[in-house]
């Protein structure tokens, strides 16, 4: 965000501990978005009732909001705040390292869940900056839904009239040039519409039809994409309903709309993105990596198989990285994709830290180990590796740079839920502290002291 913008945003914060709500100042004042103007941009409550007067007085911009508070406690803060204001952004600050509450409150609407006290590299800042781009996003996406009507004119969707009997299809003008498609160029047949559905689409589509058609739904509503006359394909909201039925009580005759969600399907991976990816290396954020961790864990339980953790430290990583761009960090990302399967995670953890997480290793705890530290070899090796950096000079000609960069990395193998998913993260990290101590360009397993 601008300087100008991160100005003029109007910041709510319930809290009731004066310790923490002077923590919030001191974050906020680092990111930005406290200076030395009146009036200030932060109110500040103690209580859900002073927030909930206070909104009707003046309406923030975004609301960070304490989930224990006199009045209040838990998921129903959320609700209350979202009820009041559905379309203002909120960063739950909890001192709560609960996913089960973060799940809970993302679900609920909350913007962001931030663990308070853990605010190191800006994470408060960058979690209201991502707040207010998801929120922009989120109003573009209302305002691109079409309100349900079956009327052709003005209405901007495709009209298709279905006499099932006879299997006929009248398909409106706009229907067809939705997809590219001349008057003439498509025919009055179902397999019209069928045979342009995107082959991972069509099961599905198709179920669905059934499914409202034999009485198992009560409604017909079905996104997929749909092959476009220029070879491309469109995101299209397919919904319908029954018009007329037989003397059985059977479906004669459907009416319904497509309506062109290209577009909403955009920007919903933007705000995925943002979510759950890192900006600068498209890896997976720590958010993801959670989430994946916790997959793999639940995996393990039930197959037995192990799983592996590593928390890699780039040394001399900072010097070239912050003079040129990070292109540093965006070559070890590729590096590191390079050396895992698929079904593998890279994640970028901060600055310079990087987690890979390797699942479905073997049930056998030394194969497990084995395998872990071959990989760990491998990127060990492939980190080491002089990275050939093209530094670009505005106004002049690009330059060509050798570079030398090692890595420390720390190891853990995990089985099931033997540790908590917290503690393998620690324990990975206190193993690469240990890999940095021992002379850095290393491995270690984890060894408590």
């Amino acid at each position: 965000m601008s300087d100008n913008s991160v100005l003029s945003v109007k910041i709510l914060a319930v809290e009731d501990d004066t310790g923490d709500y002077g923590l919030i100042r001191v974050y906020l004042r680092m990111a930005g978005y406290i200076q030395n103007i009146v009036p200030d941009p932060v109110t500040w409550v103690t209580t859900l009732a002073q927030a909930e007067q206070q909104v009707v007085l003046d309406r923030p911009d975004i609301i960070l909001l304490d989930l224990s508070l006199p009045d209040s406690f838990g998921i129903s803060t959320v609700k209350r705040m979202r009820m009041l204001l559905p379309t203002v952004p909120i960063i739950v600050l909890s001192g709560n390292n609960d996913n089960d509450i973060a799940l809970a409150a993302l679900e609920e609407g909350a913007q962001d869940y931030v663990i308070k006290g853990q605010y190191e590299h800006n994470a408060l800042g960058k979690a209201i900056s991502h707040a207010l781009i998801r929120a922009k996003l989120e109003a573009k996406l209302i305002e691109s839904e079409f309100r349900w009507k079956f009327a052709i004119e003005g209405s901007g969707d495709g009209l298709w009239d279905w006499d099932v009997a006879q299997n006929i299809v009248f398909y409106s003008e706009r229907w067809k040039q939705m997809l590219g498609y001349a008057e003439n160029e498509v025919g009055n047949g179902l397999d019209e519409w069928e045979m342009r559905i995107h082959p991972d689409d069509k099961a599905g589509t198709l179920a669905s039809v059934q499914a409202y058609l034999t009485g198992k739904s009560s409604s017909y509503l079905s996104e997929h994409r749909v092959l476009s006359k220029d070879g491309d394909y469109k995101w299209i909201l397919d919904r319908g309903m029954v018009v007329a039925r037989d003397a059985e009580g059977h479906p004669i005759r459907l009416i319904g709309t497509h309506t062109d969600i290209t577009e909403r399907k955009r920007m919903e991976d933007q705000v995925r993105q943002l979510a759950f990816y890192d900006p600068l290396t498209q890896l997976p954020n720590r958010r993801l990596l959670n989430d994946r961790l916790s997959r793999a864990m639940s995996a393990g339980k039930r197959s037995g198989g192990y799983g592996a953790l590593m928390f890699l430290d780039l040394d001399n990583f900072k010097p070239i990285n912050d003079t040129h761009d990070h292109i540093l960090t965006i070559e070890a990302a590729n590096r590191l994709r390079a050396c895992v399967r698929e079904i593998d995670t890279v994640a970028r953890f901060c600055g310079d830290e990087f987690v890979v997480m390797l699942s479905e290793l073997d049930t056998n705890e030394q194969a497990s180990t084995i395998e872990a530290t071959r990989v760990a070899e491998k990127i060990l090796a492939c980190l080491s590796t002089p990275y050939q950096l093209t530094v670009k000079h505005e106004g002049q000609p690009d330059t060509e740079v050798e570079y030398h960069c090692t890595t420390s990395i720390g190891l853990v193998l995990f089985l099931g839920h033997e540790i908590c998913q917290d503690d393998i993260i620690i324990c990975a990290n206190a193993a690469m502290y240990q890999a940095r101590h021992a002379g850095r360009n290393t491995i270690r397993f984890y060894q408590a002291e």
